[in-house]
């Protein structure tokens, strides 16, 4: 029984260490979009991120993608 709680307690705190981050995505058609990632996300994913999101919405591929966090 102390094992299983002891995994269980172990499972829970590395689920709560990833946090989620929220981003507004505007694309460059003038659509707005949500995105959630995880916090340690690189730039090059979130630019990947962001033109997969562009493309799903305006059938375009922004030459530049510009990050603030």
């Amino acid at each position: 029984m102390k094992k299983k709680l002891l995994v269980t307690g172990m499972l829970l705190c590395s689920i709560a260490t990833f946090a989620t981050t929220y981003w507004t995505v505007t694309t460059t058609c003038g659509k707005k979009a949500s995105l959630q990632t995880s916090d340690n996300v690189s730039d090059a994913q979130m630019q990947q991120y962001v033109a997969a999101i562009n493309y799903d919405l305006c059938s375009t591929i922004p030459q530049h993608i510009t990050i603030t966090r």
